[in-house]
């Protein structure tokens, strides 16, 4: 087992989640340093069947401010899990599409905007917010302030916004607690929110359950919330936030500002858009139980079953350069999706076990002309079944799919033939229509 040497001096602990948090009585450490408080802090432990990791750089320095080691997080990856390709449950994507949270918090609930040239008093918060969050199609999770009451302070009309806003079939209404460095939604509580500013040497640990931290922008010119820069993080990004979902947290009082109910406005409207996979947060909270079951059993060189995964649906594998899915060999995927040297797996949520194998790209296969690959998909799919020519899924919802095939397909919906539209080499998609009730979606090559 590695050993970090010369890392005595006290550390200054930065926040963040499953970032060296106080060791659990009932884990077995892998590394340890101590904070400020001289409180060891395990940058690695075990707890059962699960390892925990550091997923940031801690740098160690000593009383002359002189940088004694730097940990770096693939150091420790590999220290423990070797080279080359790693399985682990991923918590970013669906189908191919990122993952998308938005929160709802009724901090300033009643406040009101500065006063207009028509009226007196400015619009109230709660209005902004039920004329915003009302209107998007996309999942809204609702913070109530206490699990004990209904109402919203003492305010008639206030009450009445957010029992009107929480009944809405997007909206998901869960009790908001405030707990040290952040706040936690349901109850049970489904999901906790690290504060961006709560850190130093007395972080509260995050190992025990897992947490989600808020995307976070410094307030600034015209922007004295600092939603703009946190929606633009989610915009502008290319690629996946390294293990959470986008997720946009809205206190009622950023809408007081017109640049904030801008930004609120063209966040969701991105979460409810095909770029997406916008969750309801108690699916999500299952996606995350599902990741601390899953059993990810390796069956020969790099191939694996997985095991326990509940509503866990997505499997990541990390340093997958010159590797790709042995499709030939496994068995309950839908497809998969490459950023840069990361695959994400889309399992079949009707597969009780999925089997996954890689090979390496240069190996020789025989290619089979009538595969066909998931690479994004908008509406739920499950039940894949590859037979012969055909490829036929149960499709639910509505949106784009895109699809890898070596040929033009013909997509049928039910007896609904689908326009097939060209995107990139071996890339095709199809729309399907607004349809609430399951579907079959066959997808034929070469047949005759």
């Amino acid at each position: 087992m590695p050993q970090w040497r010369g890392i005595r001096a006290p550390l200054e602990i930065p926040p963040g989640r499953l970032l060296a948090p106080r060791l659990p009585l009932d884990a077995e450490p892998l590394i340890t340093i101590p904070g400020l408080d001289e409180v060891e802090r395990a940058l690695g432990f075990r707890r059962g069947a699960q390892t925990w990791l550091s997923e940031l750089t801690m740098l160690a320095k000593d009383s002359r401010g002189v940088a004694l080691v730097t940990v770096d997080p693939d150091q420790i990856v590999a220290a423990f899990t070797g080279d080359g390709p790693r399985a682990v449950p991923d918590l970013a994507m669906f189908q191919g599409l990122r993952i998308a949270l938005a929160i709802l918090l009724t901090d300033g609930w009643r406040l009101r905007a500065p006063a207009s040239g028509r009226s007196s008093l400015g619009q109230p918060a709660y209005a902004l917010a039920k004329a915003i969050f009302g209107e998007t199609s996309a999942p809204v999770s609702f913070g109530w302030p206490d699990a004990t009451t209904d109402k919203i302070g003492s305010d008639a009309d206030a009450t009445d916004a957010g029992h009107a806003l929480a009944t809405l079939p997007h909206v998901s209404a869960l009790p908001a607690y405030n707990i040290a460095g952040g706040i936690s939604l349901g109850s049970p509580p489904l999901l906790r929110l690290s504060h961006p500013s709560f850190g130093g040497p007395k972080a509260t640990p995050r190992a025990g359950s897992s947490a989600i931290s808020e995307l976070v922008g410094p307030p600034g010119f015209a922007d004295p919330t600092g939603l703009h820069a946190r929606a633009a993080a989610v915009a502008r990004s290319d690629t996946p936030w390294p293990s959470s979902p986008d997720v946009l947290v809205i206190r009622a009082r950023d809408l007081l500002d017109m640049s904030g109910q801008l930004a609120a406005m063209r966040a969701l409207e991105l979460h409810a858009s095909d770029a997406r996979a916008a969750m309801k947060i108690e699916r999500y909270a299952g996606w995350l139980e599902g990741a601390l079951s899953a059993q990810i059993v390796p069956e020969g060189p790099y191939a694996w079953r997985v095991q326990n995964r509940g509503a866990l649906n997505t499997l990541r594998i990390d340093r997958a350069e010159g590797w790709v899915i042995d499709m030939s060999r496994s068995t309950g995927i839908l497809g998969t999706s490459r950023y840069g040297p990361t695959l994400f797996v889309a399992l079949d949520p009707a597969s009780s076990a999925p089997f996954l194998a890689l090979r390496s790209t240069t190996a020789a296969v025989t290619a089979d002309p009538a595969f066909v690959e998931v690479v994004e998909a908008g509406p739920e799919l499950s039940n894949v079944n590859r037979e012969g020519c055909q490829t036929v899924f149960t499709a639910e919802g509505r949106g784009q799919i895109k699809f890898r095939s070596s040929a033009k397909p013909a997509v049928k919906l039910g007896r609904l033939s689908l326009e097939v539209v060209p995107t990139e080499s071996d890339l095709w998609h199809v729309s399907l229509p607004t349809r609430a009730a399951s579907e079959t979606l066959s997808i034929a090559v070469g047949c005759p």
